[in-house]
């Protein structure tokens, strides 16, 4: 999830949203504002996530979090261009959460032979999510 949303907002993105919601900023500003608005709000969801796990615990914790998935929604019915901020915003929370917990949780649930290769499937797995989506690129543009 990461590494694809990270990656998701490209130059055909933004060309689209210049058409389609009249941005009236500066195109290079609009896409310099949609890809750091995600991992800025990575940082904050990371920070969320210590309180977090020490308030419901992991799997509960998983659980409450699993509310701000309504990002999701907002990316569906974008309207505006500043919609589009709130729900990059609302899902890179979420993402910076997830990150956080998820190899522990992993790790916790694995039997032992199996946890450091679980570590290294999740790192692989952002990676994996910056390549599909630079392939896509390649396939629109």
């Amino acid at each position: 999830m990461f590494g694809y949303s990270i990656k998701e907002i490209t130059s055909v993105a933004i060309e689209d949203l210049v058409l389609n919601y009249n941005i009236t900023m500066d195109k290079f500003i609009a896409q310099s504002i949609l890809i750091g608005i995600l991992p800025l709000a990575s940082i904050i969801g990371a920070i969320i996530t210590r309180v977090l796990i020490k308030k419901f615990k992991r799997l509960s914790g998983i659980y409450v979090f699993t509310i701000f998935n309504v990002g999701a929604i907002v990316l569906v019915n974008i309207t505006t261009f500043y919609t589009l901020l709130i729900g990059r915003f609302i899902e890179g929370i979420c993402v910076g959460f997830y990150s956080a917990i998820a190899p522990i949780y992993l790790k916790e649930i694995a039997p032992k032979e199996l946890r450091k290769m679980l570590g290294l499937f999740f790192s692989f797995g952002k990676i994996l999510g910056v390549l599909i989506s630079i392939f896509i690129q390649l396939i629109v543009v």
